[in-house]
């Protein structure tokens, strides 16, 4: 659903783990970059899971909400795109 230059600009989610992993294999396989921001007390095996699928992670201090906040954040500095957990019509559809 991304245009060329959103592809190139690439994809920023945040979650503690399924969500994380979709948006990370999804990316690799459409040849675009992910970054997914992840609390720091996600389970080491997400986190694993999620670069495995070929996401870069952001490990941020806190809860899920500041995870979200953070991916925000990134989103509007470095041009990402948002690919939301739950609030998303085509994460809804997929």
């Amino acid at each position: 659903m991304l245009s060329e230059e959103e592809k190139k600009k690439g994809v920023i989610a945040c979650s503690a783990g399924n969500h994380a992993q979709g948006v990370g294999l999804a990316a690799t396989k459409n040849g675009t970059r992910s970054l997914i921001c992840l609390p720091d007390s996600a389970p080491i095996s997400k986190v694993e899971a999620t670069k495995g699928f070929g996401a870069d992670v952001c490990l941020v201090e806190g809860c899920c909400d500041d995870a979200y906040a953070k991916a925000l954040e990134l989103k509007e500095s470095e041009g990402y795109t948002f690919v939301h957990p739950f609030d998303d019509e085509n994460v809804i559809a997929g």
